[in-house]
């Protein structure tokens, strides 16, 4: 007689027939049509899955104490280096977009999700981001050359153009061997190789097409916002703080400016 916390046990081991299929939609199939049979029939069993599925759940939570530190790490660092929450917060947006194309890439390759893409998008998590500090980085020093949101956005995107896509297609075609491996020790590293490959090309896409407009979306809120702000100071004291015109400059307001006027200040 087998105990378990201080039950009887009856343990039911089984093994995967093709040793590629998602373990999840077969627990998914165990819970929905044979566990309500079984405590039907048996009402004072209890179940509780252990082996993979609970590797997996504890995987699962150790994962997400990591990516929390260094989710918090990722954007304590952005907010040094710009002085800015707001700039800290576009950037970060690039993370959910990676992501998305790697969950597409796992689609286009017919590979399922698995706790190692998970670990893979952990990790591109700090890989994506890069593509978009390298460009805010050169959007904010033609700011301070002078050059207006509109043109600072579009030369940005000109001037870092090459590096990104360079990067993009090193790691990916570096990662592209590791997807096409057909032996068996592959299979273990191909989600993670999927999560990276696609998740920093269609990831770059969305910073080369949409981190530009998030950026002129940005100061367009913030433009309005404190237009509105000083209307109503000055309508409520009837004048406003020396040096400051009622209706801003749009560049006025980037961090990278302001910060400027400080140091010369």
């Amino acid at each position: 007689i087998n105990r378990y916390n201080g039950q009887k046990e009856i343990r039911v081991d089984a093994e995967l027939v093709n040793p590629y299929e998602a373990v999840p939609p077969i627990l998914e199939r165990v819970r929905n049509e044979i566990l309500p049979e079984l405590n039907q029939l048996y009402p004072g069993v209890e179940v509780d899955f252990q082996g993979q599925s609970r590797d997996s759940a504890e995987s699962g939570a150790d994962l997400a104490n990591a990516y929390l530190i260094a989710f918090i790490i990722i954007v304590a660092l952005i907010m040094m280096h710009f002085r800015s929450v707001m700039q800290a917060t576009i950037v970060v947006l690039m993370i959910p977009l990676s992501i998305l194309g790697a969950i597409w890439g796992h689609g286009i390759e017919g590979i399922p999700v698995s706790m190692l893409s998970v670990w893979g998008m952990v990790a591109l998590s700090g890989v994506i981001i890069n593509d978009a500090i390298v460009y805010l980085a050169k959007y904010n020093s033609l700011l301070r050359e002078g050059l207006s949101i509109a043109n600072a956005a579009y030369r940005a995107g000109l001037a870092r153009f090459r590096p990104i896509i360079l990067t993009t297609l090193t790691t990916t075609v570096g990662l592209y061997p590791i997807i096409l491996e057909g032996s068996f020790q592959a299979q273990f590293l191909k989600p993670m190789a999927v999560t990276l490959a696609y998740g920093v090309m269609i990831g770059t896409g969305f910073i080369l097409l949409f981190f530009p407009v998030l950026i002129i979306v940005l100061n367009d809120l913030r433009f309005h916002s404190v237009s509105l702000w000083r209307r109503f100071s000055y309508w409520y004291h009837g004048s406003l703080p020396e040096g400051v015109s009622l209706v801003p400059t749009r560049e006025e307001l980037e961090p990278a400016v302001k910060q400027q006027k400080v140091t010369m200040n």
